[in-house]
């Protein structure tokens, strides 16, 4: 197995020169699910099990039913978007996000 990967990126038509990758997973490849549900499984348990994050509350109604729904969090393939209320639970989310990644050895980028 070759441990030196290669990818390009394409915009616009255009293809760039090959890029050299050594770390994370490339898209497309069979245990890139695996691996997403194997890191990211307890991830909502650590943020439930928190004190001091709230998530937000959305009311749920269906059929003369009424509930809860508390999120935290929403995972799309490498994404995830944190959810709270207030300035100050994004902000104890966020920490408690840095050491979930931490513990996990995950490298987040929060750029975007």
């Amino acid at each position: 197995m070759c441990n030196i990967i290669k990818s390009c990126v394409i915009c616009n038509f255009t293809k760039s020169e090959l890029l050299l990758s050594n770390i994370a997973v490339r898209q497309g490849v069979n245990v890139s699910p695996i691996l997403f549900s194997l890191y990211l499984n307890n991830l909502h348990q650590f943020f439930e099990q928190s004190t001091n994050i709230n998530g937000i509350h959305l009311n749920t109604f269906s059929d003369n039913a009424f509930g809860l729904l508390k999120l935290f969090i929403l995972l799309y393939a490498e994404d995830a978007a944190i959810l709270a209320e207030s300035e100050e639970d994004l902000r104890h989310a966020l920490i408690k996000y840095e050491k979930y990644c931490d513990a996990w050895k995950q490298t987040e980028n929060a750029d975007n």
